[in-house]
């Protein structure tokens, strides 16, 4: 029983020997706040940032989660009409195409004259919405219902619901009958549009 006493003993010295450094007063507060001896000064200063950024969202009535707020930072490039109440679930944060980029490829796709055009992953419906803008006859195909649902509500704030059919189904299984202009967005890294007769 000595034995360990002697060693609590010696380390009670150690520490009355070691010198108090002064903290400013904010890191004598975060230090309070975050006494874990993994967690330094930096990186309380950044979370109590990010806390505070994400109480902001709260009052402002959006609830987005950490993984969503450098899109939802983005929000206008995604939708230019976001204020206007654009509806998007957390994966459609990351999946949407910008504004911009689908703008753009509804201009290229024109160039082939297709008059109908499948959008068979269309999520909440950015690239629908756009290709509904330039005069096509969309169908948005997306398997999950809720994201069908966010689509056409956004097609209304833009004023093309009348010119896209939304329909729940799985696109891979409708893909070999249809004879119309393809918009495919396998993987969202090789985007095509092209006639699949």
């Amino acid at each position: 029983m000595g034995g360990g006493g002697d060693e609590r003993l010696k380390a009670v010295e150690k520490t009355k020997k070691r010198k108090v450094k002064t903290m400013p007063g904010i890191q004598m507060a975060l230090l309070i706040a975050f006494p874990s001896a993994n967690f330094s000064p930096a990186k309380a200063i950044i979370w109590l940032l990010f806390s505070t950024f994400f109480l902001l969202l709260v009052a402002a009535g959006e609830v987005v989660s950490s993984r969503v707020v450098k899109y939802w930072r983005q929000r206008y490039s995604l939708f230019s009409r976001y204020d206007e109440g654009i509806a998007m679930d957390e994966e459609g944060w990351f999946s949407v195409t910008p504004e911009e980029v689908a703008t753009r490829q509804a201009e290229l796709c024109g160039r082939i004259g297709a008059a109908v055009v499948v959008d068979g992953f269309s999520g909440v419906g950015g690239n629908a919405i756009q290709f509904a803008k330039r005069g096509y006859y969309v169908v948005a195909m997306e398997i999950d219902p809720r994201k069908v649902e966010f689509g056409r509500h956004n097609a209304e704030i833009y004023g093309v619901e009348d010119s896209i059919d939304f329909i729940v189904g799985d696109f891979l299984r409708l893909a070999p009958t249809l004879k119309v202009c393809l918009w495919t967005e396998l993987h969202r890294l090789f985007v095509d549009c092209f006639i699949a007769c």
